[in-house]
């Protein structure tokens, strides 16, 4: 089939980029004759061989301004009136590119559109629903994310299709023996003003662990972002800065040997309700998968998508992201035992295996396709 992907960017970094190159990778090792058209370039890497990479992306500055504000509606919108015609499946990557589909009749072609998390938590939900109707298929990555939405109008289908990791990459330790069984890792951007991933709490949870322990711990912190500053700040304020590891972003090897030496992993995302129009949180989270993918317990969230990446009490364990005696007692828990921590970790790994595979994604882009 000839397939139309339309995405935002096209090789930039983060949970929703990663799943846009799976899907554009899984539907041209389906056999399917893929094309990716993209909106706010530019694009930082090649697409994959055998795909074709567009970018509607003005090229002068001037230009990009008047893209920004209306222009990528009107373009989007009238390539849509021709590609309807040429193409079998037209997915579109976000739903703010939905915006664009008012006016424009998406046939004979079938279409389909990823929803993650914020971008279609609370009244966004609800104002984007009508643009939604005119879609054929709603592929949400979480149950939790799926489950905000208003289908109660939409004559479509909607399902889940979680997101994957690389087994092959992602492997457990060949050297248990070099594992920093004092050390906790977080990976994720450090936004502001959003401060989504949990750093706050995890840096006040810090001390709180080291009490319950009786030792010093160590915290890995993963990622890069405009918040860094403050969180330094945080971190002296809590006097834990000499234990806090601010390590950058980290390229895929060292990042796979941070995950494969950590005590274990902790990322206690909350959801939260900025006001009703902006929420934020995870809507899955790929990096816990990652982490149980090598081998390490994870501390995960209990709110958003996040419990849905690990079995509590067998592969990690679940935090109320809003305490610091829970995150606390979670961190120590796992790590004042080696062995079922080590146990959790290979369970972990099982999971990853039985359901977070580049296989099992592939297979489910195809069940949706097909309409299995």
């Amino acid at each position: 089939m000839k397939i139309l992907v339309i995405l935002q960017f096209w090789g930039t970094a983060g949970g929703t980029e990663t799943l846009n190159r799976d899907t554009v990778q899984a539907l041209k090792d389906l056999g399917h004759d893929v094309k990716i058209l993209t909106l706010f370039g530019p694009d930082n890497a090649p697409p994959p061989e055998g795909v074709e990479l567009e970018s509607l992306f003005p090229r002068s500055r001037p230009a990009r301004i008047v893209w920004w504000r209306f222009l990528w509606r009107l373009a989007l919108a009238k390539r849509l009136q021709t590609s309807s015609k040429v193409y079998d499946w037209i997915i579109f990557g976000h739903v703010q590119l939905l915006e664009a589909v008012k006016h424009v009749r998406i046939a004979p072609a079938r279409s389909a559109i990823w929803v993650y998390g914020m971008d279609v938590w609370g009244q966004q939900a609800a104002r984007r629903t009508r643009h939604l109707n005119k879609i054929s298929k709603i592929i949400s990555i979480s149950d939790y994310t799926l489950s905000q939405l208003d289908l109660s109008d939409y004559p479509g289908e909607a399902l889940v299709i979680p997101c994957c990791t690389r087994p092959e990459i992602f492997v457990p330790t060949s050297t248990p023996e070099k594992i920093r069984r004092n050390e906790i890792l977080i990976c994720g951007r450090m936004a502001s003003p959003q401060r989504s991933k949990g750093h706050d709490m995890l840096f006040k949870a810090l001390p709180l662990a080291e009490r319950i322990l009786g030792e010093p711990l160590r915290l890995r912190v993963s990622g890069t972002g405009p918040d860094q500053a403050r969180l330094e700040g945080l971190a002296r304020e809590l006097g834990v800065s000499d234990r806090v590891i601010f390590a950058g972003r980290l390229p895929l090897p060292e990042l796979v040997e941070a995950y494969q030496h950590c005590g274990a992993f902790c990322m206690p995302t909350p959801v939260t309700n900025y006001d009703p129009e902006f929420w934020n949180g995870e809507g899955f989270g790929i990096v816990y998968i990652e982490a149980a993918s090598c081998g390490r317990p994870v501390i995960a969230s209990s709110e958003g998508g996040a419990p849905e990446t690990i079995l509590p009490g067998e592969t990690g364990l679940l935090v109320n992201p809003r305490s610091e005696r829970e995150i606390a007692e979670a961190i120590a828990t796992l790590l004042k035992n080696p062995e079922s921590n080590d146990t959790m970790g290979t369970k972990g790994r099982e999971l990853v295996l039985e359901r977070f595979t580049y296989e099992t994604f592939k297979n489910n882009v195809s069940k949706m396709l097909s309409g299995k």
